[in-house]
Formats: structure tokens, sequence, C-alpha cells
């Protein structure tokens, strides 16, 4: 018997979630998975070698593909050739986001005065990184940092302009009346924080 499962214009990591929870709720027999982008079809393939399943790939149509899983004795055995090497790792988007989350003004707890030292220094040197984050998350106090009179404004907006993202919480702006003096960056929520950092590839917490 075989399942169908169609995750076309789901994000990811909707589509390997999806696809565990149906080889779960599987005796035995064959899955098939529709997605529209080569990120999940990866995902796929990678978590079903991960669970010594046999996977094969087609696609009859551009950017849209068909996975075929097979559970049970039939599944069992070498993988097929398209099959990436065993990797349970999620990766959304060609690669994922690295994400920076920065929930304070400073780093560390102990001494205020040298922890927003310490945050200026590292956002100063993060502008001559040769690598930098592709997002910024600011969230609790952090959102200071991204308003009006912050000492690192122009940190901030140099990592902007070389295509750093930078979002800050609105609730947070809203409870510490700083909604309106945002001056970099835009304005995010709890739901987009939340799947930023979900389908990230790494995240580091500041």
């Amino acid at each position: 018997m075989t399942q169908k499962l169609d995750m076309r214009g789901q994000k990811c990591p909707q589509p390997v979630i999806e696809t565990k929870k149906a080889l779960e709720a599987m005796e035995a027999g064959m899955l098939e998975v529709i997605v529209d982008n080569d990120a999940a079809r990866q995902n796929i393939l990678r978590f079903a070698t991960f669970k010594q399943l046999h996977a094969e790939s087609s696609s009859e149509k551009e950017e849209e593909y068909t996975i075929t899983i097979t559970k049970g004795e039939a599944g069992d055995g070498p993988h097929d050739e398209q099959t990436p090497a065993p990797d349970p790792e999620v990766v959304c988007e060609e690669g994922g986001e690295r994400v920076v989350l920065i929930t304070s003004a400073r780093i560390g707890d102990d001494n205020d005065a040298l922890g927003r030292e310490l945050m200026s220094t590292f956002l100063d040197v993060l502008t001559q990184a040769t690598r930098v984050p592709d997002r910024m998350v600011f969230i609790n106090a952090g959102v200071t940092l991204t308003t009006e009179g912050s000492p690192v404004l122009d940190a901030l907006q140099q990592l902007e302009t070389v295509g750093v993202k930078i979002a800050s919480c609105g609730r947070c702006l809203e409870y510490l009346h700083l909604k309106e003096k945002l001056k970099v960056g835009q304005v995010t929520n709890m739901y987009e924080i939340i799947e930023n950092l979900t389908s990230a590839r790494s995240v580091i917490k500041l």
C-alpha cells in the first residue's frame, strides 16, 4: 500500500517533520512525499537514510520532487545512489541561516559596565569579520541596542549594509517605550522569532 504526503508550499522544517510522523504511523509500505524545493528533498532523503530506509527521488516537473520511501523488509538493505550519506541534520533554505540572538545590552551578568563594553567591542569586531551572521534577533533589553541613543548603532548599520538581517521584538520595544525610537532593522514578533530560530542552521545566544 502506498501513502501520499503533499508537502508543496510548506516551509522548512515542516516537510521532514510530517514525513517522520507519517513513517512512524506506518508498519510497512511505501510513502510518497511531494515537495517543491530541493532543500526539503535533501532533508527527507537524509532522514530516510538516517532511519536506514530505502529512498528514491524523482522529478517530473521543475522544482517539484517526489521522494518514495519504503518501510519494512522491502526497504531494508542498501540505499539508492541518489540518497546522501547518513546525516540526520535538517538544513533549511539551502543551508539555513546563521542567527545571533541578543537578549541583553551587555555580555555576561557580573559587571554591568564591563558587560556593555564587551557587547560594544563584539559588535565592532563583527563588522570586520570575514563571515558575518545572516540574521541578528534582539529581544528583551537587547532591543535597546537597536534604538535611539544606542552606542552601537553605527556597527549595526554597517552590518545591515553588508546583508545582515536585523530584527527587534515588537513587544519588547513596546514594553520599554521604544517602539517609535527604532533606528536600525525591522520590527518582528514571537512567531517570526520562533520560525527564525527553529529553521536556523546555527544559533548563537548572547
